[in-house]
């Protein structure tokens, strides 16, 4: 990825392959006026990612912050699905990850880290789930529910969809299934003059912030 990036960007952009848990360690202190954070929250640790964008930024520099929340594609493991997906381990899975819970548990990360909300946006996009065939495309072949260290998870899942193809021919069919994919959408910003700790309390329903469309 870095090397298609790099034939684009050409040698005006430098690029770091490195773990973003350290990526102080790379970069100065307070150098950087936009630090952006899509999708990868769930892949480390939350706090120390967030802790290091602020590390990175200047005073007044902007935070884009986007995750998806642990309540996204419930409909999935819940329900009739539950069992299913207790026997997968889905449960465990989702536990192991620094995902926010909800859109409120990201912003209260972020005032944690000291951050001011500039905007926010509880995005939840409808999804339709045609087949068995989706589900493991989004699931297992993409990488967003089993990832390649998850074995336990991994195991399991072989045979399963062979099972579930077997007794759908004499069960109700289970699909279409609809289901919402939960984001936090943030603009932050680190203080210009504020020392750490002394954030001001916000709330998500606040009607004078501003919020993104």
């Amino acid at each position: 990825m870095l090397s298609q990036a790099a034939q684009k960007l050409g040698p005006a952009v430098e690029l770091i392959n490195a773990d973003a848990h350290d990526a102080s360690s790379h970069l100065p202190p307070a150098s950087q006026d936009l630090v952006l954070c899509h999708f990868v929250l769930g892949f480390g640790d939350g706090g120390q990612l967030l802790e290091q964008a602020y590390r990175l930024l200047r005073p007044g520099g902007c935070l884009s912050l986007a995750t998806t929340t642990r309540q996204s594609f419930s409909e999935l493991y819940e329900g009739r699905f539950e069992r299913f997906a207790n026997w997968l381990g889905v449960q465990n899975s989702l536990d192991q990850l620094s995902n926010p819970i909800d859109h409120a548990d990201c912003l209260q990360l972020l005032q944690q880290q000291d951050f001011d909300i500039l905007a926010d946006r509880d995005h939840r996009q409808p999804v339709c789930f045609e087949s068995l065939r989706d589900v493991r495309g989004w699931a297992v072949d993409s990488g967003w529910v089993v990832n390649g260290e998850d074995k336990h998870i991994r195991l399991r899942v072989a045979g399963a969809w062979t099972l579930i193809g077997l007794a759908m021919v004499f069960l109700h069919p289970l699909f279409p299934v609809h289901a919402t994919c939960e984001m936090s959408i943030v603009l932050a910003q680190k203080p210009v003059a504020r020392s750490r700790r002394q954030s001001p309390p916000h709330s998500p329903s606040d009607p004078a912030r501003e919020t993104i469309v």
